[in-house]
């Protein structure tokens, strides 16, 4: 009998955890500064834009289209980074901030419930993309 088990997102490398011991410390320290401003503390989520080399492959070209996270408080010094959604955000950014602007969780959840439904790109940029790449 052969068969196949989906693999988990650690497997994948479509998530990854941050604590003080992760080694990803410009991310974690970013999404630290983002959850303890006013407001935000009794946030547990936030989308943002993906730091260089997170959620990239060797050889990937800078100018790929945009990729955006889902970040996710499990407590107070340690988040999940799910990859979400490729290609220009459809939902507005803070102010000189690389984080999407909302006002809570229930805000974060509606944009990820979008970027599902998207299918987690914008098609046509990503297959724009991938035609003038030579891929």
């Amino acid at each position: 009998m052969s068969f196949h088990l989906f693999p988990t997102a650690p497997q994948i490398g479509t998530a990854i955890i941050y604590s003080p011991n992760s080694g990803y410390n410009f991310a974690h320290r970013d999404d630290n500064a983002y959850f303890s401003k006013p407001g935000r503390k009794s946030r547990n989520t936030a989308i943002r834009k993906r730091k260089d080399n997170e959620f990239t492959f060797i050889g990937e070209p800078h100018n790929a289209p945009d990729g955006w996270v889902l970040v996710i408080r499990v407590s107070s010094d340690t988040h999940v980074a799910i990859f979400l959604y490729r290609g220009t955000n459809f939902f507005p950014l803070e102010n000189g901030s690389s984080y999407a602007k909302a006002s809570s969780d229930f805000d974060i959840a509606t944009i990820a419930i979008e970027c599902f439904r998207r299918n987690g790109m914008d098609a046509d940029e990503v297959a724009k993309f991938l035609a003038g790449s030579g891929l």
